[in-house]
């Protein structure tokens, strides 16, 4: 079976983790059908069964990109002769006259916490994204064959949103890739908190982080740090505050075994650090959201506050600072899943 994966979307972040965990899967374990990947650049690597084209053209400028979904995508599509074609990036390609199915994990269209205001410069492009583009996804996944998503959630949130029979859409677990060791954290730290959030996006809910660290210090305590991600020629906007920028894989899951993950942001997929701290069995203070309760089920070393709630995070920070959180051992396993394979029999069904 020849399927073509079109994600020409994906060179940073989220999108980028997708494509290489969705490669990493086929490269390993199918060894019956033969895939090729739209790209806008060279982010996987060609084996006999995989190929890659490069349409780095396409991403020029958003007009670019939406005349190749809506118009010119289908005959360049439909000259490779797919059998099926599979988009990684929210939105099929128009016009193509094979199955397809669409991989949907931009979660700010069917979210239900808020609805952002064209009018406010803040939220603005956000906004753009949960009206106008939320709209065209909506309608590739009612003309999609297939709609795959991470999370329960967004499984039921789409279906319903969307107006398509739930039936429709699949759920496919995120796989995350361990760490080679997998050391789990054996103690919960007291004075030391970290956030992995490369931009201070209005969800990614910073601001509940600075208010909780206020009231901390409003009770003098002034002993403990937060550790944030963002770049480090930005100056903090608190004194407990370090600002570490970008993060290897192997920096980043030293954070998560020596800091209890903090994470305030309402609008996620799956929130891929919950899953990576609770694999090596972190401490998590979570807004409590769809997404993290279902992330975040059945493990003890969860807590959860509510969302806007900075008293409720103070108290949880309070808490760890004073020693009052202990970290909880029995039993611990982390189950990665089957995730892609769900996919996969789908489409060959």
């Amino acid at each position: 079976m020849r399927i073509v994966v079109n994600d020409i979307a994906a060179e940073k972040g989220g999108a980028l983790t997708v494509l290489e965990s969705f490669y990493n899967y086929i490269r390993n374990n199918d060894t019956e059908n033969e895939y090729i990947f739209i790209l806008s650049g060279n982010y996987i690597e060609e084996t006999d069964r995989i190929k890659v084209l490069i349409k780095d053209d396409v991403k020029k400028s958003g007009l670019h990109k939406m005349w190749f979904d809506f118009v010119s995508g289908s005959r360049f599509i439909e000259s490779l002769k797919p059998d099926y074609v599979l988009s990684l990036q929210n939105i099929i390609t128009f016009g193509v006259r094979c199955r397809q199915g669409v991989y949907v994990h931009q979660s700010i269209p069917f979210q239900k916490v808020k609805r952002f205001s064209l009018l406010k410069g803040s939220e603005r492009g956000t906004a753009i994204i949960q009206q106008f583009i939320g709209s065209i996804i909506k309608k590739s996944v009612r003309r999609a064959d297939d709609v795959f998503v991470q999370t329960d959630w967004m499984r039921e949130n789409v279906a319903e949103l969307s107006r398509v029979d739930i039936n429709k859409a699949t759920t496919v677990p995120f796989e995350i890739e361990l760490p080679d060791d997998n050391e789990i954290v054996t103690k919960c730290p007291t004075n030391s908190f970290f956030y992995p959030a490369t931009a201070e996006s209005i969800y990614k809910n910073h601001n509940v982080i600075y208010e909780a660290i206020d009231i901390l210090n409003a009770e003098e305590i002034h002993d403990f740090k937060v550790k944030l991600t963002l770049p480090k020629d930005i100056p903090a906007k608190r004194e407990n505050i370090e600002h570490c920028g970008m993060l290897d894989k192997a920096k980043l899951y030293d954070e998560y075994r020596n800091n209890i993950l903090l994470f305030p942001s309402y609008i996620e997929t799956i929130g891929l650090p919950l899953m990576e701290a609770r694999s090596v069995n972190s401490v998590i203070f979570a807004a409590d959201c769809q997404y993290s309760r279902e992330v975040l089920s059945g493990y003890s070393n969860a807590y959860f506050f509510e969302t806007f709630n900075t008293t409720e995070l103070a108290e949880l920070m309070k808490a760890a600072i004073q020693g009052q959180i202990t970290l909880n051992l029995d039993n611990y396993t982390y189950d990665n899943g089957i995730g892609w394979k769900v996919l996969i029999d789908r489409i060959v069904e």
